[in-house]
């Protein structure tokens, strides 16, 4: 309900002009390939890939020969469902869920009066019911939430096992997960061209087709194994070829219904292969999970329903997150939020995009990693790297070492991107002259207990200082006793800091908790939550929790800052504006005290001295 009112008071303020009539409306077939390389289809690095469909449907519309998508599926989906970059939505890799005050694309469309569909994998949150599809925007889904579940669930109800193709577990609308006999590219390609045939011509559609293939496995069906060698190679082409037949499938359904040349078909990958069965990131460097050229550069196919553009291929610089507002562009909607993508359209009249970096990162225990384009598409910056793509296209040569300047330049540069991308804006209601507030907002990054987040907030201490600092109830607290220390509790999770020394006078101390849940399905038993607590610059509290259970409260309500939620346990100081992160602020050891200090001293800056 919160999500649909959020929908509804946006699109009410829109311009009366936003929607284009019904009938000038074309059908969006939205198509994601999981993990295929940029030479894994026909016409991109190599032109003997077994894609004859996608090579056709290239000749009848537009290759992007530079798209950017991301270096693994989670983030790549974020940003194509929200036109935002990943980061401004959820830190990678662990997330909740899309949040409910974030429109998303079939929120945007279904608003403008289209059926909106989603089949395939959706990788976009399962634990959380908000995050589901039908939560998102879709009226009706068909398939997986993660690939964990392909398999069924094992004897104790959990999903770890490994994926499968083969008679997969799936789900839909109010169905629960069951399993089906056949090849799952097979099941789904079959749903995809059903919907199609029966859409309702008088009401434009969006389907949302979200492949697995060739995602590992990589096992296609024996009819395709057939047709190639019993090599790795062969029979990850095999996979390819199939989900080149499945997609044909949903073609031929617009061909064969009269629906093609009014349907916008957008064929796009989510990140770069593993390479673990051929070289499908050809000629670029890198792997899935890396960020290298190979690892987030993948093909890219744009069919306009009045075929504009035809048999072109165009080399600018694109990203994931463009794909939003041309789809709203091809509808006649007016984007119903602030986008970091930019609609593609002006590319084919010969208008280049804004200039912009793309950034891609990743933060989560022992994995950070970030890679940085430069707006001019030459340079390329990671933690420890850096590409002259304008020299080696391939970016495949390591030159931090001899071009130490462009390096320290460019981390900088992300360093501001990253300060600026990683604060959670939410709505703060200050109720009373000490800091007393009500904070709302991006329910799915305002609370703990899921991936990264951090939260610094200016309070005047004293040695006898007490009380509620935060609270959202049933959710998380973070308390202040009597005897110094702080009580933080997540769920059911109590911990106690060791006491923070004051100096006896009253002044402003950032009090910051920063955390860090993982979340993996496939090794729910190992998963972990870590806690940090600091009051200025004293660390009281460090601590790392094995397999915490998963949050199942309501996390619509208002965090109360300065009181509990029935207005007792006040806190006895002035409090600040409370700053919300989408990260641990200690997930990379060598910036992690400029991080720190940065949060402490916005804590500090609202806060006066003293009451």
């Amino acid at each position: 309900m919160r999500r649909l009112l959020a929908l509804l008071f946006t699109l009410l303020a829109l311009p009366a002009c936003a929607a284009a009539p019904a009938a000038s409306k074309p059908n969006v077939l939205l198509v994601m390939l999981d993990d295929a390389g940029y030479s894994d289809v026909a016409g991109f690095g190599r032109n003997d890939a077994p894609t004859p469909t996608l090579q056709q449907l290239a000749q009848e519309g537009v290759r992007f020969t530079r798209h950017y998508a991301d270096s693994t599926c989670r983030p790549a989906r974020l940003a194509l469902m929200t036109g935002r970059e990943a980061a401004t939505v959820a830190q990678n890799p662990d997330f909740r869920g899309i949040s409910p005050q974030v429109i998303t694309l079939p929120e945007a469309l279904r608003a403008a009066g289209y059926a909106t569909w989603h089949i395939g994998k959706w990788h976009l949150g399962d634990a959380v019911r908000e995050a589901w599809p039908d939560r998102q925007g879709f009226d009706h889904w068909f398939g997986f939430l993660n690939q964990f579940q392909l398999k069924g669930p094992d004897e104790n109800g959990a999903f770890t096992k490994r994926p499968t193709y083969t008679d997969p577990f799936l789900q839909g609308d109010g169905s629960p997960l069951q399993q089906y006999r056949g090849h799952l590219e097979d099941i789904l390609a079959a749903h995809v061209a059903d919907t199609i045939r029966q859409a309702d011509r008088q009401r434009p559609w969006f389907i949302n087709y979200w492949l697995f293939a060739p995602h590992h496995p990589s096992t296609a069906s024996a009819e395709f194994l057939k047709r190639f060698p019993e090599t790795p190679e062969g029979k990850y082409r095999a996979l390819l070829a199939q989900a080149d037949a499945a997609i044909g499938q949903a073609l031929a359904a617009l061909r064969d219904t009269g629906q093609l040349d009014n349907t916008l078909v957008i064929v796009v990958s989510d990140n770069g292969s593993t390479n673990q069965m051929m070289d499908s990131n050809h000629p670029f460097a890198g792997v899935k999970g890396e960020f290298r050229e190979g690892s987030l550069r993948t093909p890219l196919i744009v069919r306009w329903p009045d075929r504009r553009g035809a048999g072109r291929a165009i080399g600018d610089i694109v990203a994931i997150q463009d794909l939003y507002p041309t789809i709203l562009q091809a509808a006649g909607i007016t984007p119903p939020q602030p986008l970091d993508g930019q609609a593609l359209q002006p590319l084919l009249d010969g208008k280049p995009l804004a200039p912009r970096r793309l950034v891609h990162e990743i933060a989560s225990v022992g994995m950070f990693n970030y890679s940085l384009l430069s707006p001019d598409g030459r340079w390329r910056s990671t933690a420890d790297e850096l590409f002259d793509l304008g020299a080696d296209p391939a970016g495949s040569r390591n030159v931090a070492g001899r071009e130490a300047a462009q390096q320290q330049h460019w981390q900088r540069d992300y360093a501001g991107w990253r300060s600026a991308k990683t604060r959670v804006p939410l709505q703060y209601q200050r109720l009373s002259a000490t800091g007393e507030a009500r904070l709302e907002g991006d329910d799915s990054r305002r609370a703990p207990g899921y991936g990264a987040w951090s939260l610094a907030i200016g309070a005047t201490l004293a040695a006898n200082t007490a009380g509620t600092l935060a609270d959202q109830p049933g959710v998380w607290s973070l308390r202040r006793n009597r005897d110094g220390s702080f009580t933080v509790q997540v769920g059911d999770t109590a911990l106690a800091s060791t006491p923070a020394a004051t100096t006896g006078k009253e002044s402003c101390l950032p009090v910051v908790l920063s955390t860090w849940y993982t979340r993996s399905r496939l090794h729910e038993g190992s998963n972990t939550a870590y806690l940090q607590l600091y009051v200025g610059s004293q660390k009281v509290l460090d601590a790392r929790l094995p397999n915490p259970a998963e949050l199942t409260a309501d996390l619509s309500g208002p965090t109360w800052i300065g009181r509990d939620a029935a207005g007792g346990q006040r806190w006895q100081g002035t409090l600040g504006v409370p700053q919300v992160y989408n990260t641990a602020l200690h997930e990379d050891p060598a910036a992690a005290l400029d991080r720190l200090a940065d949060a402490q001293q916005a804590a500090c800056l609202t806060v006066p001295p003293g009451k």
